[in-house]
């Protein structure tokens, strides 16, 4: 891909940064990822809810998977349309990365770059052995001074870990070279692990109108295609005595899938419900909700480290006390929903059932 600049009316701009909020009223790292939570920050250019909207989807694929939600960039892919935006994977050449940046910015919007975090010189994983992979946006340039803008969610802890309980996005402005170095150093670890990423970088742009509008949306979204069969915890219960190096080397990964995705789930509920915040029946169903997935953690954490199996009837009354979380889950919605109608709807009476949208 050959793009020439100066031959383009749109590439005249010199200097052009795309706004995109720090999210301070966002999620943490912790509870998402450092690659989804910075691609949520890129959507919301587009719109701000964007951001809380795919962090939920990622919440929903997490939970409750199904055959076209496993590979990470199909999952993406299927979220993103909902939002009627396109993510493009574009193979680039390192000497043309810094133009197809310039013609992005220009004509669609902010990049996402999956990098190692261990090329990544400004963050204290740099030249360690921590070869995970992170994901920064490119949402700027300024030609005339051979800078790049980006987002970084990582410079919390250093800057706003006592005061906000969120990895919110700062802006950085990094020369083009120390672009190039950490784009050809994260790219030399991703071909020796031979992973799809190498050489490519996400470039984000509105191609249609979004199929989602509200956080009621998502809500009803769930409701409508939910399937106990597809529950992740439950299929991981059944395989637990298997996954004990896993759960020995992986905790924090797994305990973003088993609890940090719900912390997710359950303010996306509460932003389609305000009314949930003060419902104590609700309250006391979130408090039991979580209580039990740490309490899963903790013991599946011990018994990995003792290596002590479970037996088929430890493994089912995990699976039923999950499977009736679930359920009153979606009986709590259901409630919140028909209570919204009600509120919307004055004229409907207690006899309907029927939810609106």
């Amino acid at each position: 891909m050959n793009i020439d600049n100066s031959k383009k009316g749109l590439m005249k701009t010199m200097l052009k940064e795309l706004d995109i909020d720090y999210y301070f009223d966002g999620f943490t790292v912790h509870d998402t990822n450092c690659i989804d939570n910075p691609i949520a920050g890129a959507l919301g250019y587009f719109s701000r809810e964007n951001y809380f909207y795919y962090s939920f989807y990622c919440s929903l694929y997490k939970n409750w998977p199904n055959i076209n939600t496993l590979d990470f960039v199909s999952a993406r892919g299927k979220i993103l349309n909902k939002l009627g935006i396109a993510n493009d994977y574009i193979d680039v050449d390192d000497d043309e990365l810094i133009n197809l940046i310039i013609d992005c910015i220009n004509t669609k919007g902010p990049l996402v770059m999956i990098v190692k975090y261990n090329t990544v010189f400004y963050l204290p994983q740099y030249m360690t052995d921590d070869n995970s992979s992170h994901a920064i946006i490119i949402n700027g340039y300024d030609d005339s001074k051979k800078l790049i803008y980006i987002k970084e969610c990582m410079l919390h802890d250093n800057i706003a870990g006592k005061v906000v309980d969120s990895n919110p996005f700062f802006g950085l402005k990094i020369t083009y070279d120390m672009l190039l170095t950490i784009w050809k150093d994260s790219n030399q670890i991703f071909k020796n692990e031979h992973n799809y990423f190498a050489n490519k970088i996400i470039s984000l742009h509105q191609t249609d109108t979004p199929k989602i509008s509200s956080y009621s949306d998502l809500m009803h979204e769930f409701i409508d295609t939910y399937s106990p069969e597809n529950n992740y915890l439950n299929k991981f219960i059944q395989d637990i005595n298997d996954k004990f190096d896993y759960i020995k080397n992986e905790m924090d990964t797994l305990r973003k899938y088993v609890e940090g995705s719900m912390v997710v789930f359950f303010y996306v509920i509460e932003k389609a419900f305000p009314e949930a915040k003060k419902d104590s029946g609700y309250l006391k169903f979130k408090f039991k909700y979580m209580a039990y997935r740490k309490e899963f953690l903790v013991k599946a954490f011990a018994d990995a480290l003792r290596n002590k199996p479970y037996s088929m009837g430890e493994k089912d009354k995990f699976v039923k006390k999950n499977d009736s979380l679930d359920k009153e889950l979606i009986v709590r919605i259901k409630h919140l929903m028909t209570v919204k109608t009600k509120k919307q709807n004055p004229q409907i009476g207690d006899s309907s059932i029927a939810i609106l949208r």
